[in-house]
C-alpha cells in the first residue's frame, strides 16, 4: 500500500483521543452507519466496521491513506464550495451523494459531514457517517409504482361502470395504461370468420390516439396469434430477435419490446390489450405483467356486459318491431272486416228492395 503516510496504533490512538471523545471510538464501531474521519489533509484517521461492510475496504487497508482513493465522492463533495462553507462556520452538512464501493458497485449514500476542532478551536477534520439509502429508496419506488398501477386500475375500472360504449372504455383504458408504462397501448380484436386482427384503438406513449391505425394484422401463420388463442400472454423483450414473416414486418415498423395479454369471454379469445415500448429493448417486469392481466380481465368484463347490452337492445328493437307490425296487421284485418260488414248489408238492401 504505497503512496500514503502510514500512522502507528499509538498515532491512531493520540488522534482518535484528541479529536473525540473518550467513549467515541467504541460507539462508532458499534453503530452500523458507515463513520469515517479524514484530518486537514484528507487522510483517513479512522474507519469503523461498518465502513468496511459499506466500501470494501478494511480498517487496516485504508487508515493514512487520502479518502479520494477509497472513497472519491466522499472526497469530491467535501470539496464543493457550499459543504466547505458550511463544515467551515462549524455546521453539519447533510446531503445524498451517489458513491461506488472497491468493488464499482454503485448506490445512493446519505451523508451527515460534521466538522472536528483540536483543543485550541482549530479546524482538524471531519467525521462523516454514511448509510447506503438504495434499498429503502427502491421501496419507496416500488410503493409509489403499486399505488399509480392501482390508481390505473381504478380509472379503468371506473369507466366500465359509467358507460357500456366500448370505443369510450377502450379510450380511458388506453390513456391511462400509456401514461402509467410509458408504453404505446393497443386493443385489438380477432376476427376469426376473417381470419385477422383489427386494432380497435391505440394510443402513443404520449397518451394522444393514434388516428392512422396500423394494418390489420393476419392471422395464419403467426405464431404470437397462435399463442394468445391459447391464451398465453407473448412476451417479446426485444423484436429484432422475431422470425417469421408476419411478425417480422410489424417489428420492422415498431422495433422495441412487445408485451401481448390475451382478453377472453367465455373461455375464448376475444382480442389482445398489446403494449409496446419504442425503441426500448428491455424486460417486461412482473409488475408490467400483473397489470397488464388485470386490466384485460377488466376489459373482458366491459365488453361482456356491452355485447350483452347490445344483444338485449337488439332484441328490444326486434320485439318492438314485431308489435307495430301485429297493430298494423291487426288494424288491416279490422279495416278488412268493416269492409265485409259494409258489402254484406249493402248486399241485403238491393235484394230486399229488388233494386
Amino acid at each position: 500500500m504505497s503512496g500514503h503516510q502510514s500512522f502507528t496504533e499509538q498515532e491512531v490512538d493520540r488522534w482518535n483521543q484528541v479529536y473525540l471523545s473518550p467513549s467515541q471510538p467504541l460507539l462508532l464501531n458499534a453503530i452500523n452507519q458507515a463513520v469515517v474521519a479524514t484530518d486537514t489533509k484528507g487522510q483517513i484517521r479512522f474507519w469503523n466496521e461498518a465502513a468496511e461492510n459499506l466500501y470494501g475496504w478494511s480498517q487496516h487497508e485504508v487508515i493514512g491513506r487520502p479518502v479520494a482513493e477509497v472513497a472519491l465522492t466522499l472526497e469530491v463533495y467535501q470539496q464543493s464550495p457550499e459543504v466547505l462553507a458550511e463544515l467551515q462556520k462549524g455546521q453539519i452538512w447533510s446531503g445524498e451523494i451517489h458513491d461506488r464501493d472497491r468493488y464499482g458497485r454503485e448506490f445512493t449514500a446519505l451523508v451527515h459531514a460534521t466538522p472536528v476542532y483540536d483543543v485550541e478551536g482549530c479546524f482538524a477534520g471531519v467525521v462523516r457517517i454514511s448509510s447506503d439509502t438504495s434499498a429503502s429508496k427502491a421501496t419507496q419506488a416500488q410503493l409509489v409504482y403499486q399505488t399509480q398501477q392501482a390508481q390505473a386500475l381504478s380509472r379503468v375500472i371506473d369507466a366500465i361502470h359509467q358507460s357500456l360504449e366500448l370505443d369510450s372504455i377502450f379510450s380511458v383504458s388506453a390513456s391511462h395504461i400509456a401514461e402509467l408504462l410509458h408504453a404505446e397501448v393497443s386493443i385489438v380484436q380477432y376476427l376469426p370468420e376473417h381470419q385477422f386482427w383489427m386494432p380497435r384503438i391505440v394510443f402513443n406513449a404520449d397518451q394522444e390516439p393514434v388516428t392512422q391505425l396500423h394494418d390489420l394484422i393476419p392471422d395464419q401463420d403467426n405464431p404470437f396469434a397462435e399463442q394468445l388463442k391459447r391464451l398465453e400472454v407473448v412476451e417479446i423483450n426485444d423484436t429484432r430477435a422475431i422470425k417469421g414473416p408476419v411478425n417480422e414486418q410489424f417489428a420492422q415498423t415498431s422495433p422495441g419490446a412487445w408485451l401481448l395479454t390475451p382478453i377472453s369471454l367465455g373461455g375464448e379469445v376475444w382480442g389482445s390489450l398489446t403494449l409496446g415500448r419504442s425503441d426500448q429493448h428491455l424486460a417486461w417486469q412482473t409488475e408490467d405483467i400483473g397489470l397488464a392481466k388485470q386490466v384485460a380481465a377488466q376489459l373482458a368484463i366491459a365488453i361482456d356486459k356491452a355485447e350483452t347490452y347490445q344483444q338485449l337492445q337488439q332484441e328490444l328493437s326486434t320485439r318492438q318491431a314485431n308489435e307495430e307490425r301485429l297493430r298494423q296487421y291487426e288494424h288491416i284485418v279490422s279495416a278488412t272486416r268493416d269492409s265485409i260488414a259494409l258489402l254484406n248489408d249493402d248486399y241485403i238492401y238491393r235484394v230486399v228492395n229488388q233494386v
